[in-house]
């Protein structure tokens, strides 16, 4: 058959459930642990900071760079153990991978860019390439986890709208916390706090379609292609 659509019939998994636990521990253990030590390892509250203050004013930009490779690393693992498990093809394979490898790249380009509160026009400059640069990135990973919801809809509908159902809870307690949980009196529009929630969601959204995959059977069979491409 010609491949014209998204999903093949999925191939097991080697190791399936120690990926499970291994993915499960640090996903809803170890991360979140991680993520509040980390905001907290500044000299100023958790609120007052934000990652990118943490990385230069903090002086803890290598502490940034682990806190990029623990949650990048942990997205990219849910996801593609969830690519594994519901058979998508290798061209869907490459387009996710893609996007992930350059929205990560844009996060360690944005963060890698000084940013202080200076109002000197070589500083604006720096913290506006920053903030631009670091925020693609941070929405780019969004991006990833709505295109495969809407993938979704071509193997079972309730699978998709449960995914969907996800992406909206983001969208609705991101707002809030980059809106409303921050320090006033700081120059930082979002906080570490903040920041870390989301990618904390993100991570979770990421690891839940991939249990999604196996709870949900593939109803639309003929939309599914019989090999292994």
């Amino acid at each position: 058959m010609k491949e014209r659509n998204i999903f093949h019939s999925p191939t097991p998994i080697k190791h399936q459930k120690r990926h499970e636990i291994f993915s499960s521990m640090l996903i809803f253990v170890c991360l979140p642990i991680a993520n509040c030590l980390i905001v907290c390892a500044g000299k100023q509250s958790a609120l007052y900071n934000s990652i990118s203050r943490l990385a230069w004013p903090e002086g803890l930009l290598w502490l940034i760079y682990f806190w990029g490779i623990l949650n990048i690393g942990c997205f990219i693992y849910a996801t593609e153990l969830t690519l594994r498990a519901g058979g998508y093809t290798k061209k869907w394979n490459k387009i996710i991978i893609a996007i992930e490898i350059i929205v990560a790249l844009m996060m360690t380009v944005g963060v890698s860019i000084p940013s202080y509160p200076y109002e000197e026009f070589k500083y604006v400059a720096m913290r506006t390439f920053h903030t631009s640069i670091s925020s693609v990135g941070f929405l780019g990973f969004y991006i990833v986890l709505l295109v495969l919801s809407i993938s979704m809809l071509n193997r079972n509908t309730r699978q998709a709208l449960l995914s969907f159902g996800f992406n909206a809870f983001i969208v609705i307690v991101g707002i809030f916390f980059l809106v409303k949980v921050n320090d006033p009196t700081s120059y930082c529009h979002v906080s570490a706090p903040a920041q870390i929630l989301i990618f904390d969601l993100y991570c979770l959204q990421s690891l839940l379609n991939y249990y999604g995959m196996t709870l949900f059977s593939q109803e639309k069979q003929d939309d599914i292609v019989h090999t292994n491409g």
